[in-house]
């Protein structure tokens, strides 16, 4: 089985997929979207669903294209040895799903709230578009932050580091997205889930350090993704 030695990923892919994801899909793409709902409908108070799964979808696409070399090295493990994906696949999801269960058990202990205010926005969404909803966390969600945090910030970093800074780096990263938009609205008792979603992303960044391949770790991330989008419109 290749070693994530092999994954060559240059300085300018790594470089173009940050800013793709931290220019173009966090800030350029939601107020693109806005401006083209209103243009189709003035009164709108939801972003158009039809144009935001396609620019979705062209999104993931160029990002995948420009992680492709990490992508084919995927390819490649899961068929050079399919066994070991398919055990790490069902023992890293349990892990991730227990681990997920018990940190948000223990933070919100200590928080007194419920949950983060990303799964709050999730739920909140859910009403409003469940079939969307469906599709950007549990399937575009896993894709995309895979892509990035595994196969662009971790795959970069181990070529370089050892296995501990570039799990650390793409933990950190994956988890302060998560909680981003809450520090910059000034709700800093939402920082205490990073802790949470690093620990998930620490699981991802082994699973995908066991089995070199992208596939698996998206495997575990949908799992666990699914899984709590399942309890989320039980509870609706």
């Amino acid at each position: 089985m290749e070693t994530n030695s092999e994954v060559y990923l240059s300085k300018k892919r790594f470089t173009l997929l940050l800013a793709l994801y931290f220019i173009v899909y966090l800030l350029f793409i939601p107020n693109f979207l806005k401006h083209i709902t209103l243009l189709l409908n003035p009164h709108a108070t939801i972003v158009n669903l039809y144009v935001s799964f396609f620019i979705h979808i062209i999104f993931l696409c160029i990002c995948i294209y420009v992680s492709k070399p990490v992508w084919i090295n995927s390819i490649h493990a899961i068929r050079n040895n399919k066994l070991n994906c398919i055990k790490c696949f069902l023992k890293y999801t349990i892990f991730i799903v227990v681990l997920n269960a018990f940190l948000g058990l223990i933070l919100s202990f200590f928080t007194k709230t419920s949950t983060s205010e990303n799964q709050i926005a999730i739920a909140e969404n859910a009403r409003i578009a469940p079939i969307f909803i469906c599709f950007i966390s549990g399937i575009f969600a896993p894709i995309l932050e895979e892509t990035i945090f595994r196969g662009g910030v971790f795959c970069f970093f181990r070529q370089r580091h050892s296995y501990f800074i570039s799990m650390l780096i793409s933990s950190f990263l994956f988890g302060f997205i998560h909680v981003m938009e809450s520090l910059f609205t000034g709700n800093f008792n939402d920082l205490v889930y990073l802790f949470l979603y690093m620990g998930l992303g620490m699981v991802l960044s082994k699973s995908y350090e066991k089995t070199h391949s992208l596939l698996v770790s998206i495997g575990v991330h949908m799992g666990n993704n699914f899984l709590g989008l399942i309890g989320l419109f039980l509870s609706l």
